[in-house]
């Protein structure tokens, strides 16, 4: 009996590495791009950039006193957060200063034409470890910096690089995997 549970131990660890046998994905193997519509594509290098996620709406019915959920709606986690390097100029700063405020102009008045929901406006693409090879690939639609998050700056932090924290809220996302047939 032993030397069964042993021999399936093996199958199920070969399969596992089998399925992993090209390696993982690297955190820290990606590429990001903003394309503002008043702009040019600037690609950006972020410390740190969170992904696009996506739910269901449901529709809740109760069959018999069983609770069911149904899907019938996408539902995309509007928010993804970046985080900059900030260079000593803070061109990073006054970059997304100027999309916020050909969003909304200084006086309050809204200029929603410039929030492209048919247009990818950020574009985030996961790579291989020589960061040529596109290992997945995510079109923002509509995507617009919402709030510049506070930076942190102290007479403490001298030996740090001071960071720029920036919000997106966006439409919807298309994301496709390396062979996926991006257009």
């Amino acid at each position: 009996m032993a030397k069964k549970k042993t021999k399936k131990k093996r199958k199920v660890i070969d399969e596992y590495k089998a399925f992993y046998s090209a390696g993982f994905s690297s955190p820290t193997k990606y590429r990001v791009a903003t394309a503002p519509p008043s702009g040019k594509v600037t690609e950006w290098y972020p410390d740190s950039i969170t992904l696009p996620s996506r739910s269901f709406q449901v529709f809740n019915d109760t069959i018999y006193g069983t609770h069911k959920q149904f899907p019938y709606k996408q539902l995309f986690n509007d928010e993804i957060v970046m985080t900059l390097n900030l260079s000593s100029n803070n061109a990073e700063r006054s970059y997304f200063e100027n999309w916020m405020n050909s969003i909304v102009q200084p006086n309050n008045v809204a200029n929603l034409d410039n929030i492209k929901i048919r247009k990818n406006s950020l574009l985030i693409w996961t790579t291989g470890p020589d960061l040529d090879t596109i290992t997945g690939y995510y079109d923002v639609f509509g995507a617009y910096p919402s709030s510049i998050i506070p930076s942190n700056y102290g007479y403490g932090m001298q030996n740090e690089v001071a960071k720029l924290q920036v919000t997106f809220n966006y439409y919807k996302y298309y994301y496709w995997a390396s062979g996926g047939g991006r257009p």
